[in-house]
């Protein structure tokens, strides 16, 4: 999978995730600040199933275009936590 580190742009002062794949190869992305799924769920409380279903046929599209585009081959549900909120 990868370890993931917090990083800045220089250039731009700006954050990003830098995902490292190999020794000698890392994947550079935006940093999106938030809670993952599983805090959300300890601080929150299990949802009801259709605010659940809701909240993830917001997400289900966006990953599956990109899973398509082979840019992601896996999602793990605790990094989805950014989107559901």
């Amino acid at each position: 999978m990868g370890a993931v580190y917090l990083g800045v742009r220089e250039t731009l002062g700006q954050k990003v995730a830098v995902k490292v794949l190999a020794p000698e190869l890392a994947l550079v992305m935006e940093y999106v600040e938030g809670r993952t799924l599983e805090e959300v769920l300890a601080w929150r409380g299990a949802r009801p199933p259709q605010e659940a279903l809701s909240s993830f046929r917001k997400i289900l599209p966006p990953v599956e275009f990109a899973h398509r585009q082979g840019v992601i081959r896996e999602t793990r549900y605790d990094r989805l936590g950014n989107e559901v909120r």
